[in-house]
């Protein structure tokens, strides 16, 4: 098997992003939610709240870093804020501000001329026969595949 690197990966000025922890967007409710305190120190099972708008109202930041690319630890629908427990590859976490916040930063990214690579994980055979598989291994016209990269997963 022959791996070929995209050009533009070879150049790029990576910045890595835990979503929960990088910043919270006043636009995606939070009201009810048990939430750590943002300047509280972290733990393994808590939320601190922060989410893909947070990513996007700071966009401005990232780029005078000089940042190319953003490396994004796994975003989809999980119990765990790390989100290596995804349940549900076909959705962004609703407490991340859901597939539409997705859609909303990829366009403002791209305006920006950023690119987003998602760290994908399968820890189950459940996540690998089921919802794994559909949407990233076999369906390459699923909707949000369209203008990012999703890191490969070799079994």
């Amino acid at each position: 098997m022959k791996i070929t690197t995209p050009d533009w990966v070879k150049d790029a000025v990576f910045y890595q992003i835990f979503p929960d922890r990088f910043a919270k967007s006043e636009r995606i409710p939070k009201q009810g939610l048990n939430l750590e305190p943002w300047e509280s120190p972290p733990t393994n099972y808590g939320f601190k709240g922060g989410d893909l708008l947070g990513v996007l109202e700071h966009l401005d930041y990232l780029k005078e870093l000089g940042i190319t690319a953003i490396y994004f630890n796994p975003i989809f629908a999980s119990a765990a804020n790390h989100r290596y427990h995804t349940y549900d590859y076909y959705h962004v976490d609703p407490l991340l501000g859901g597939n539409e916040a997705f859609r909303q930063l990829l366009d403002a990214v791209h305006a920006h001329d950023i690119r987003i690579v998602l760290d994908g994980f399968s820890t189950t055979p459940a996540e690998v026969a089921g919802s794994f598989i559909t949407p990233w291994k076999t369906d390459l016209t699923h909707p949000m595949l369209t203008g990012f990269i999703s890191t490969r997963i070799v079994w």
